[in-house]
């Protein structure tokens, strides 16, 4: 029964980086929607995903584009640099950990934590592919993650505050 809960526990340890990584995202959305207002205009396109079919076409905004975190960090910084607000710049190496758990492999020598995430890149011609990365999941490393990306998230939210009061209280 012990070793059933510590796989539970981790596994909804795992489950909070990624949750985290996911509120960085929408987050920086919500704050690039609302500040950088030279891509789609101002005031910025409203945004209503509740009547939406599939195979339907809606209005392009930071919500629903195809930037990727490593886009969306990099506008995000670059407005909160100019504006001069670096402290709250997000950490890019946040973006090689979110691709490591988007395209990477959780790996264990054994059936139970800890566990190990391996990013590989894409294969050479000669048949040989480039390890990318190598995380240690350990408890310890995985509340360290869920840490840092939780203060990541309350940076932004902080700079959504203090450039948008309106759409956070």
């Amino acid at each position: 029964m012990q070793t059933q809960n510590l796989l539970d526990n981790y596994c909804r340890d795992l489950g909070k980086v990624i949750g985290n990584l996911h509120s960085l995202e929408v987050m920086l959305r919500l704050f690039l929607h609302n500040v950088d207002l030279e891509r789609y205009g101002s005031p910025p396109p409203k945004v209503s995903l509740d009547n939406i079919e599939v195979d339907e076409f809606v209005q392009e905004s930071y919500f629903v584009n195809y930037d990727s975190l490593g886009d969306l960090v990099k506008k995000y910084n670059d407005i909160v640099t100019s504006r001069e607000m670096s402290e709250l710049r997000v950490d890019e190496n946040i973006i090689k950990l979110r691709d490591a758990f988007a395209h990477g492999r959780v790996l264990g020598s054994q059936p139970s934590p800890p566990f190990t995430l391996y990013k590989f890149g894409k294969p050479s011609g000669e048949h040989q592919v480039k390890v990318e990365r190598i995380t240690n999941l350990s408890k310890e490393n995985l509340a360290e993650h869920i840490r840092h990306l939780l203060g990541q998230v309350n940076g932004v939210e902080k700079a959504c505050k203090t450039f948008c009061p309106d759409i956070i209280g």
